[in-house]
């Protein structure tokens, strides 16, 4: 009922493209008008880290919604074991701007080893309730080449979207602190499985989940022809990822 104003906004669209699958079905039911999916992009470029990749300084980089849980284990693990645990240390949606804040998270993860992720809402069931999504910071982690540790959404549309080797790590808040511990040292151990998981992620983030794909996905949809700067910009993302 809260919702009820929005929801007849959008009756006037010929299309309404949601960015979270399990909500398609009860929104279409309630506009009467064709939903239909299309999920979060990233600025590719802004958040690539070739040509010039800098030092990936940064062991671990946790931001958003997090395990308070899995948390601790971590910073109990960078005390004992010294890697850098970078985190947030404030809480909701606010920035003092938008431009710099996303400028300042490209530059953290592009300088992170590995990147914590889990389902859109995993730890808000007040807002999601049993959905499982796929949040925005897989995007952003693909696209700066950060090796994704935690859980996958539990949905088929994930693996159409990220469907390579490793492409998240699974490490889960219920396991143990030295089964945690376990996971990383094997990976930290592994370099040439590092370097494949960053190369598939930088390459499938410049040629799949930039937004110009999704743009490119309305247009087609509503039958119009790409403008030449979408061209332009596709030509630079196959470019990048061929360096790879």
């Amino acid at each position: 009922a809260s919702y009820t104003s929005c929801l007849e906004v959008l009756t006037k669209f010929d299309y309404v493209l949601l960015t979270y699958r399990e909500s398609i079905e009860p929104v279409s039911k309630e506009i009467e008008s064709q939903c239909a999916y299309l999920p979060f992009g990233v600025d590719a470029l802004l958040f690539c880290p070739i040509p010039n990749p800098p030092a990936r300084c940064i062991d671990i980089l946790s931001y958003g919604r997090r395990s308070e849980r899995l948390h601790h284990i971590l910073l109990e693990l960078s005390a004992e074991d010294g890697f850098f645990y970078v985190h947030d240390t404030t809480k909701g949606l606010h920035t003092y701007d938008l431009l710099q804040h996303r400028l300042m998270r490209a530059n953290f993860l592009k300088r992170s080893r590995f990147c914590i992720v889990n389902p859109g809402g995993r730890f808000d069931k007040s807002e999601v309730g049993s959905q499982s999504e796929i949040g925005a910071r897989y995007f952003e982690g693909v696209a700066a080449g950060a090796i994704m540790i935690g859980l996958e959404p539990k949905i088929d549309e994930f693996r159409m979207y990220f469907g390579w080797p490793d492409a998240v790590v699974k490490l889960s808040e219920e396991q143990t602190k030295s089964e945690v511990a376990l996971i990383l040292d094997e990976l930290i151990g592994q370099r040439e499985r590092q370097e494949a998981i960053r190369t598939n992620n930088i390459v499938h983030g410049l040629l799949r989940h930039d937004w110009l794909y999704r743009w490119e996905a309305i247009l087609h949809r509503v039958g119009l022809d790409p403008l030449p700067e979408l061209v332009r910009r596709k030509q630079k993302l196959q470019d990048l990822a061929k360096l790879l």
